[in-house]
């Protein structure tokens, strides 16, 4: 929708427009002024940088001729000072530049992030972030919808958009987008640039034994906008006696999902799962010379004693809303007792008491190896099960792990 299509729509963006104008003018006065103290090295703001992204939308306004000199002089700056911002930032400034009809100008901008890129067949092409930005403009999920753009602006990125757009997909897939500006530019990213190939509905088929299941002979479930499907063996002589089941994938965008079969284990003889997701859990005891050591397998511990519980979980990817519920041994007592929220070793979480666990509440999960501890006393004497540990994402159930168990041998 053109909104400068009704009187009324022109009118306020003209206003609008006038208005900025006159804010880069002033924000160029005190720049003058700070450098005529001491020369300043980086004059573009990540405010001026997104007012020059804004005016690039409307190059046929006229400017009062008196604020042109600031238009000149920050345009410009573009030139001197790109390799100083962020890679979001330097995005947009290649678009105001591109837009504008200055190709040359954000030509090395777009070299520059392709040469930084990282590219493969599962994430697409991306810009690894380090740590979490305070501010939307590092946000990578905003990034790349800036980056989505700019290839898009300047014809040599165009063949790199699927690829660019791949990346969105598969941070939809176990993440929250954050609010709703990320998620209108993110959505906007994706159906509005590169082709339809992404968007297209996928085909797959998946052999399981001597049984061929495909979408067109699953009747039960459901297929929306989403293309989800559901299938569900209720009677178990149903449930064909492979081990091992093959998935195909022959057209369409990307596709995932999950085969969970319901199987009775005993506790103390669990194996910890692989995958994307992993946790993994180690109890440790004070020594001699107060130094946490790992419980060795048949260690005899004594009533009384203190344990130190420590879960380790490791994802390939960032993942948001993950619950990690440790099932206390039979006779283990948590000293901490009252929930809350704590932070550790760069993770924050809430803790919650449960009559038989303690519950993690993890709410972003980042990428890499997280590690949570809490404490713990022997209560009980007895040769018993020592607890294990399932780490869930709640917004995408097909991440699930859960870890090794063992047992304790505890006297008094």
């Amino acid at each position: 929708m053109d909104i400068t299509s009704s009187q009324n729509g022109n009118y306020m963006v003209t206003r609008a427009i006038e208005a900025m104008d006159r804010w880069m003018f002033g924000q160029y006065q005190e720049m003058i002024r700070l450098d005529s103290v001491h020369p300043q090295k980086v004059q573009l703001s990540p405010m001026v940088i997104h007012a020059l992204y804004a005016r690039s939308f409307f190059p046929t306004l006229s400017m009062n001729p008196s604020h042109e000199i600031a238009m000149i002089h920050f345009t410009e700056r573009i030139k001197l000072e790109w390799t100083q911002h962020d890679p979001g930032l330097q995005a947009l400034m290649a678009i105001s530049r591109a837009r504008l009809g200055y190709q040359k100008d954000a030509l090395p901008i777009l070299k520059s992030l392709r040469e930084r890129a990282k590219t493969d067949d599962q994430w697409g092409m991306y810009w690894p972030r380090k740590g979490y930005g305070s501010s939307f403009f590092q946000w990578d999920l905003w990034m790349q919808s800036r980056m989505i753009e700019l290839f898009d602006a300047v014809e040599e990125g165009n063949k790199d958009l699927d690829q660019l757009k791949m990346y969105l997909i598969h941070q939809k897939r176990g993440r929250d987008w954050g609010n709703g500006m990320v998620a209108a530019w993110a959505t906007k990213s994706m159906l509005f640039y590169g082709s339809e190939k992404t968007m297209a509905p996928a085909s797959v088929e998946m052999t399981w034994g001597k049984e061929q299941y495909s979408p067109l002979r699953i009747k039960t479930g459901g297929k929306g906008v989403t293309g989800y499907y559901r299938f569900e063996w209720k009677n178990a002589r149903e449930i064909p006696e492979s081990r091992s089941a093959l998935v195909t994938h022959t057209e369409g965008g990307p596709a995932w999902g999950t085969l969970q079969t319901l199987n009775n284990y005993h506790l103390d003889k669990l194996s910890a799962t692989g995958g994307p997701l992993n946790v993994s859990r180690e109890a440790m005891i004070q020594n001699d010379l107060g130094v946490w050591k790992p419980v060795a397998e048949n260690q005899t511990v004594h009533v009384g004693d203190v344990i130190r519980i420590r879960l380790t979980i490791k994802s390939d990817r960032e993942l948001s809303y993950i619950e990690v519920k440790d099932n206390l041994g039979t006779g283990f007592m948590p000293l901490q007792v009252v929930s809350g929220f704590h932070y550790n070793a760069g993770l924050s979480y809430y803790q919650s008491r449960q009559p038989e666990s303690l519950v993690f509440y993890v709410s972003q999960l980042p990428r890499g190896e997280s590690t949570i501890e809490y404490q713990a006393v022997i209560e009980q004497a007895g040769n018993y099960f020592g607890g294990y540990a399932i780490a869930t994402s709640l917004y995408a159930p097909e991440f699930r792990a859960w870890s090794d168990s063992f047992r304790v041998h505890a006297r008094r």
